[in-house]
């Protein structure tokens, strides 16, 4: 499948164009001059000198009449299942076996058939459906046995229809997309059309009337079917062409009395047109770009580029995981780095709090220094209470406080982790300001108060540990 619609002749930088099927040889030579195609008719020698250099590609055509264009819709919204059914469509499509044929796919999208043709990014949900063009071994072979006896050997083996349908578009651009436009191409005996709507391209014919009825006819009939009759009353530009002038004035005044359209232009370039395509569809990228001559049939320097341009993407692949694995070596060192400064730290803070060096890692150490720690703290506390607040000034705040609100101590027991009062008050408010005292020195205290009998006072008692350092 040409996925990018690529040129086929990458590596060339001039091709040239050999139309052998209109009865005699027309040949273009093609050169790009600031990204556009300058066209020099060439001589059927110099087209084989041309050959002979590795930088020009030289290419021929199959006529509709042995090359297929088909569009094939598979009933599939996801690309890669769709992709895989588009053989089996083409098989049952063709009259010969698909074993004995060539054949390629455009990218996929919608079919005229179902209108608009959009890629799968613009409507996913959508039936999918691919262009095919195919052709039997058996005529590509018979084809290049007819260039190699006027002396070539092309590279590349386009579809003629196609050639016609591309080059019509890029030198006559047509201004209503919904437009349909007809090319013609005329030769002693036969006409090829290529019809399409705006720049879709719809199918490809070679009719052998020259009475005008059946090119009318198959156009009618094309009008008729594509998108169940959407453009049967759609404008129709007719484009003609042909190495044959005579013939080509005469069957354009008689198909254009049957089925006359909007406009009739005439295809520039002269007899050399489909020539010229040709040599543009090699050199230029675009849509709808096909090489039947393919696989086993495939020219010697063909070969010989692509296999240039697999290695090149191997060497490139190769470097580009050279790089990523060397990128990845250094974010490792870096990281390992890192984390080698981040456990010396961590052994270096575990030593400090332990008081020793400490041989256990991790977890472990970690552990060990904070008992080492919480049994030294415990240690020092004796004498962190020798140099702390005296709890005297607790005891004469907390004696002032109950001479001043009327309460009578009839025990207490004042130490640095607990406390224990009992006595006798007036009210029970008295006994919560002694309350407050103790909690405002650190002492997590609750108050149980005793009501009052005939023979003694409300009675109350305060108990509780310590909670905070300081007094």
């Amino acid at each position: 499948m040409n996925a990018r619609m690529e040129c086929l002749a990458p590596w060339a930088v001039r091709a040239c164009g050999v139309d052998w099927n209109s009865g005699k040889p027309l040949a273009v030579d093609v050169r790009l001059r600031r990204g556009q195609p300058v066209f020099t008719p060439l001589t059927p020698e110099a087209v084989a000198a041309a050959e002979s250099d590795a930088r020009t590609a030289v290419a021929g055509a199959l006529p509709p009449g042995r090359a297929m264009a088909v569009w094939l819709q598979t009933p599939l919204t996801d690309p890669a299942k769709a992709r895989r059914v588009l053989p089996t469509l083409l098989d049952m499509a063709m009259p010969f076996a698909l074993e004995d044929c060539v054949y390629e796919f455009a990218p996929l999208g919608r079919t005229p058939a179902s209108g608009e043709f959009l890629s799968p990014e613009t409507k996913p949900k959508q039936a999918l459906g691919a262009l095919a063009v195919a052709a039997r071994r058996d005529d590509v072979s018979a084809q290049l046995a007819l260039y190699a006896d006027k002396g070539f050997d092309p590279h590349v083996l386009d579809h003629e229809g196609l050639a016609l349908w591309t080059e019509a578009q890029r030198t006559l651009p047509i201004p209503d997309a919904a437009g349909v436009r007809a090319v013609v191409w005329v030769r002693e005996g036969e006409a090829l059309l290529a019809l399409g709507a705006g720049q879709r391209f719809w199918s490809a014919h070679r009719i052998t009337d020259q009475a005008g009825s059946t090119l009318a006819r198959t156009v009618r009939v094309q009008l008729d079917a594509v998108a169940e009759g959407r453009y049967a009353k759609a404008p129709l530009t007719w484009l003609w062409g042909g190495a044959a002038a005579a013939a080509c004035v005469a069957l354009r005044a008689r198909v254009e009395a049957e089925l006359p359209g909007v406009a009739s232009r005439e295809l520039p370039g002269g007899e050399s047109f489909l020539a010229g395509a040709l040599a543009v569809r090699a050199l230029l990228a675009g849509p709808l770009r096909f090489n039947l001559r393919r696989d086993a049939l495939a020219h010697l320097a063909v070969r010989r580029q692509t296999a240039i341009q697999h290695r090149r993407r191997a060497v490139s692949l190769a470097a580009a995981a050279v790089l990523l694995l060397a990128a990845n070596g250094t974010v490792m060192h870096v990281r390992a780095q890192r984390l080698q400064a981040v456990q010396a730290q961590f052994k270096t803070t575990i030593d400090r709090v332990a008081g020793w060096p400490v041989a256990a890692a991790g977890e472990n150490a970690l552990q060990i220094a904070q008992r080492e720690l919480a049994a030294r703290q415990e240690a020092y506390r004796p004498v962190a209470r020798v140099f702390g607040p005296s709890l005297l000034e607790t005891l004469d705040r907390v004696l002032a406080a109950a001479s001043s609100s009327g309460v009578t101590l009839r025990s207490l027991l004042l130490q640095f982790e607990k406390v224990a009062l009992q006595g006798e008050v007036v009210s029970q408010a008295a006994a919560q300001v002694l309350l407050g005292h103790f909690q405002q020195n650190g002492y997590d205290v609750e108050l149980n108060a005793k009501a009052a009998t005939e023979d003694q006072p409300s009675g109350f008692e305060i108990t509780g540990n310590r909670t905070g350092e300081n007094p």
